[in-house]
């Protein structure tokens, strides 16, 4: 059995090797279309080559799903603290996507997410956003975030989403950030069919930690100088592989480490695009266990200093097309703990899908797209308030 995976791996690396370009053709149509449009067709290493050469401090974005899919990473695991990093090199221009044939950079914030520093000299915090990659921002401007058009709007909002995040890593995040900053009101998006990232994270055993152990604490937010020298540290590491790998049509060395493959993985599973996601019927009783346990922590520990807490469901645009999704699952899970809602499906069922997502309705919010959720969030939250 082990040799048939390990003839099968090699064979797709092998595949990815010698057919550099194994973007669809929906894919290769989009960067045809920019190009004779004169927009942005480079790639993450050309577009940080450019931004170093003209002297600004910038890295790749990176997200804790990496170090998960990579499994062992040396620079996390030589520290002599046990660390998991929940967030990116802070205080840099951080190289995020491409989407609408314009990169998003965003300079992060002293913490490593995608803020302006200026959400933390404010005595107040409105809003703390939880979330994955649509909450991260992908692939639009700071401003034009989720959080981004809550700010333009006067509200005081913290951006804690980062692209792949699970349950687990969410949970960390608010743990670790959120009881700091007490906000007002914490919004939790939950992307539908992603319950599943539980499985992946679980098997990380600081991670697991918050499951297990209900006062885990990593201490994260005093300990951004080690968490910037050691993504640094990853971050070039991975840029000189890429940069290798684009360079050479064979290097024995990258083949071995199956590097295109892990690529491509790292891909299939983070763009929700592809809705390749397992059905919660399919989610194992650890999943579902997990789900109430962490998402009751969660609620208590905002009510505990007097915030309120909001359950959030965003569909994605390839399940808004077919209507096949876990929503009334999902909503049902949440009722049963008593979480405050909010829905989102019905709402963004009845919108343009070319016109809020990327990609002909296949990608990540539209500036558009980030506007309509941000104003529709407000508008339930203003009825619940005045129902109550």
């Amino acid at each position: 059995m082990g040799s048939i995976v390990i003839i099968t791996a090699y064979s797709t690396e092998l595949y990815f090797t010698l057919n550099p370009s194994y973007k669809n053709s929906e894919d290769i149509q989009k960067f045809e279309e920019w190009r004779k449009k004169g927009l942005d067709t480079r790639n993450s290493i050309e577009v940080l080559n450019d931004l170093l050469k003209a002297g600004d401090n910038a890295y790749l974005s990176v997200v804790p799903r990496h170090f998960l899919l990579d499994g062992s990473v040396p620079e996390i695991d030589s520290l002599e603290k046990e660390i998991f990093p929940l967030s990116g090199v802070s205080n840099v221009k951080s190289v995020l996507c491409n989407e609408f044939g314009k990169w998003s950079i965003y300079q992060s914030d002293r913490y490593g997410f995608n803020n302006p520093n200026t959400v933390y000299q404010k005595a107040d915090i409105d809003f703390l956003i939880i979330g994955d990659s649509f909450m991260h921002g992908y692939c639009v401007d700071q401003k034009e975030t989720l959080a981004g058009n809550l700010r333009e709007l006067d509200f005081n909002a913290i951006n804690l989403g980062m692209g792949g995040n699970g349950i687990l890593t969410r949970f960390a995040s608010l743990k670790e950030y959120g009881s700091v900053f007490k906000p007002k009101k914490v919004l939790w998006f939950y992307v539908e069919n992603t319950l599943h990232r539980f499985q992946l994270e679980y098997k990380n055993k600081v991670l697991k930690k918050y499951l297990e152990l209900n006062d885990f604490s990593q201490n994260l937010i005093n300990h951004q100088p080690i968490i910037d020298s050691t993504l640094k540290k990853y971050l070039r590491r991975k840029v000189k592989e890429r940069k290798e790998s684009l360079k050479s049509d064979f290097n024995i060395k990258l083949f071995l480490k199956l590097i295109n493959t892990r690529m491509f993985l790292h891909y299939a599973l983070t763009v929700e695009s592809k809705g390749e996601y397992l059905q919660l019927g399919k989610a194992d009783q650890l999943e579902k266990k997990a789900f109430f346990t962490l998402m009751s922590r969660a609620r208590d520990l905002v009510n505990s200093w007097g915030g309120e807490f909001y359950y959030v469901y965003l569909a994605t645009p390839s399940k808004l097309k077919k209507r096949e999704s876990d929503h009334q699952k999902i909503l049902n899970m949440a009722k049963e703990i008593n979480l405050n809602i909010i829905d989102t499906f019905n709402f963004l069922s009845k919108q343009d899908k070319d016109l809020i997502f990327a990609y002909n309705g296949r990608g990540h919010f539209s500036p558009e797209g980030y506007r309509l959720v941000a104003e529709e969030v407000l508008r339930q939250l203003k009825s619940k308030e005045f129902k109550n």
